[in-house]
């Protein structure tokens, strides 16, 4: 959609979800998690996969970063786990702010106390790519300081959810 699909008019999304899921064809939903549940209950019989988003497990790195707590984020990521979504995990990694082992052990503990069945961890390295978007639409780059941490700490995190039971867990996705 070019943004949050979960935000958008649901009448229409959840219309053309039924279509498309009547024609056989497969769809997955990619969000960031943060809108009303209700939203996630009329696509959830339509949808085959979310690509879920957890960009930061601690709730002040979250709010200092996006603007907004990760409260309601991991509050639907939980119902939908129960729900028997099929999930898949996306974690946008950024050195030094979110992608410490200890981060990565407080995503599994919550994985496991609230019973979220993953199908495939994915790991993104944080990238610049949208700069050059800026500069097309004739605005300023984002001095952020932001790097992505190294391969060798991205291959750490792979092994330590390996370790924790989450075998498909990769680099990228």
């Amino acid at each position: 959609s070019g943004g949050e699909v979960m935000a958008q008019d649901m009448d229409y999304i959840t219309d053309l979800m039924k279509l498309l899921h009547a024609k056989g064809h497969s769809v997955n939903i990619d969000t960031c998690g943060f809108v009303p549940y209700e939203n996630y209950e009329r696509v959830l019989p339509y949808a085959n996969v979310f690509l879920y988003d957890v960009k930061a497990i601690n709730d002040e790195v979250h709010k200092a970063n996006t603007g907004v707590s990760n409260k309601l984020i991991l509050e639907n990521l939980a119902k939908l786990g129960k729900a028997g979504a099929k999930i898949y995990l996306r974690m946008p990694l950024i050195s030094g702010l979110n992608d410490s082992a200890e981060d990565m052990l407080k995503v599994i503990d919550f994985l496991r106390e609230n019973s979220v069945p993953i199908l495939q961890v994915n790991l993104l390295p944080y990238h610049e790519l949208g700069q050059d978007k800026l500069e097309k639409l004739g605005k300023a780059r984002h001095d952020t300081n932001f790097t992505p941490p190294s391969n060798e700490h991205l291959n750490e995190l792979v092994q330590l959810f390996k370790q924790n039971g989450y075998q498909n867990t990769r680099i990228g996705g």
